[in-house]
């Protein structure tokens, strides 16, 4: 029996209007690439251009928005790449065509979060410094976790989207911008959901790890201060294993807290036990592979294990659809 080569799909739409039909003949690829954590969701779609039709006529405007499914026609897992914000039309051309290429931002576009400030905070939990900062530029802000008061914390220079990145990582929580949309995510909640799937060797195209072991620490010191002495004393937080070689982490900011200072032990102590990273191509592209998603790998000895996903790139053609990622390892 002859095998069934699946066919590609993509679906795009354009302020809310379905324009499949119209840009599908143009198409050239769509490429869309998730983000675990520090910076925005990227979507970018390549296009044949001829007789400047799309710098013409057509011409993508910047600030409009634009979605994008895609996936295997007829399987029951799309990829719903969500919706972006045009930030950068491009336009090129040579012996072998012109093409315009539209870019995307998951995350709305304006002047006010590209720029630089300078703020303090005092006594406010992530939330409430991002739902301050969420005011400001009309974003929401949700989440299940992010409610770690922290007794200062100051912005310096910094846009406020870079900031909310940096403090986020710093206590062990993933800070998302998604459209008008902020989510606050616990990053041992996310390591500690079930694996979407297992790949094995016969999956994978390509793939290259990294033993970052050198990096592993047993244990994280932190100072805080105490009300009832007056002074800052130390608190320690173990990794997941008692027998881990290696150092003890010393971080020297001084926190008001306990609840702080053990937040940031344990952030400092999971950033030090990044064992194994890598990159790894799927021969065939595969929707559940999202930023945030685990999944197991078998065959491949000491690498083998639970990893969780940091970023992903899907990209469809008329005939191709594939995906490639960046991965960390869990520690067990």
């Amino acid at each position: 029996m002859e095998k069934v080569v699946k066919k590609p799909f993509i679906e795009i739409v354009m302020n809310n209007k379905d324009v499949s039909h119209i840009l599908n003949k143009y198409v050239l690829s769509v490429r869309y690439t998730d983000y675990l954590k520090g910076q925005a969701d990227e979507l970018e779609i390549t296009l044949k251009n001829p007789d400047n039709l799309f710098n013409g006529d057509w011409y993508p405007t910047k600030g409009d928005k634009v979605s994008a499914k895609i996936g295997y026609a007829g399987d029951d897992k799309i990829l719903n790449c969500g919706t972006f914000t045009i930030d950068e039309p491009e336009f090129s051309g040579g012996s072998e065509g012109e093409t315009a290429i539209i870019k995307g931002l998951a995350a709305s576009i304006k002047q006010s979060t590209r720029e630089k400030c300078s703020k303090q905070y005092i006594n406010k939990t992530l939330i409430q410094i991002a739902q301050e900062i969420g005011e400001k530029h009309s974003f929401t802000v949700q989440g299940e976790e992010g409610f770690l008061k922290i007794a200062y914390v100051a912005q310096f220079d910094e846009t406020d989207l870079a900031f909310l990145y940096r403090i986020s990582e710093q206590y062990g929580y993933i800070f998302k911008i998604t459209d008008d949309v902020l989510t606050f995510t616990k990053l041992d909640i996310l390591e500690k959901s079930e694996s979407l799937l297992t790949l094995t060797r016969k999956d994978l195209a390509s793939y290259t790890f990294t033993d970052t072991s050198t990096k592993t620490y047993k244990a994280c010191r932190v100072q805080y201060y105490n009300p009832k002495t007056g002074k800052y004393q130390s608190v320690t937080v173990k990794g997941s294993k008692t027998d881990t070689k290696g150092d003890t982490l010393k971080i020297r900011e001084k926190f008001q807290t306990k609840e702080q200072a053990e937040a940031r032990a344990k952030a400092g102590l999971k950033n030090g036990q990044k064992t194994v990273t890598g990159t790894i191509s799927l021969k065939k592209g595969n929707p559940y592979c999202i930023s945030g998603a685990n999944f197991n790998l078998a065959g491949f000895a000491l690498f083998d294990g639970k990893y969780k996903i940091t970023q992903a790139t899907h990209e469809v053609t008329s005939d191709n659809y594939t995906t490639n990622m960046e991965i960390e390892k869990i520690a067990a």
